[in-house]
């Protein structure tokens, strides 16, 4: 576009981009800190020259290579924030955390936690007894009766937790009432 300096108005390009002409100023300037351009500001006219050949947009190609890698990470990103949005399951925090390499406990707060906590158990009891459900279900398909009597923990603690378990499709029941790990 441009071969050599090129005289350009500041005010122009402020009026047309809806910036004050300030912002244009800081914006060329950096421009050129940048080495993107090279910028000569001036009272009357100001200078602007590219420092290094445009190239053509048919010029510029990405390899197949390279965009699938890009598509793969943005996929799984997507993948990331729909699995948060939809989780009914998983504490938003702990989802969060996980998506940046950190770990956390369940935080309580969020409208994951919050629905479970209105079971009335503890993190400690919850997890005792769904870890007695997976371990159980390994090897068996109970009904719930059958289920509740084999754990040994309060039956209406119990009851809660396969309840929950159902009611997020954790566990399901087929049409002999069997439960079974989904």
């Amino acid at each position: 576009m441009f071969t050599e300096f090129v005289p350009i108005n500041e005010e122009a390009l402020s009026r047309k981009s809806a910036a004050t002409r300030d912002t244009i100023y800081q914006y060329l300037v950096k421009l050129s800190s940048l080495n993107i351009i090279r910028y000569i500001p001036g009272k009357k006219s100001a200078l602007v020259i590219f420092t290094e050949e445009r190239l053509v947009r048919k010029a510029l190609l990405i390899s197949a290579d390279n965009y699938l890698n890009v598509k793969e990470k943005y996929e799984i990103r997507l993948s990331k924030m729909i699995d948060y949005a939809d989780s009914e399951n998983r504490c938003r925090s702990v989802t969060l955390l996980d998506y940046f390499g950190e770990e956390s406990d369940r935080c309580g707060i969020c409208d994951v936690c919050r629905e479970r906590n209105e079971l009335d158990l503890s993190k400690y009891e919850f997890d005792l007894i769904l870890d007695e459900v997976k371990t159980i279900m390994i090897d068996k398909n109970p009904d719930a009766e059958g289920l509740v009597k084999m754990i040994d923990y309060p039956e209406d603690k119990v009851i809660k937790v396969i309840r929950w378990l159902l009611d997020h499709n954790k566990i399901v029941q087929d049409d002999d009432h069997r439960l079974s790990w989904s």
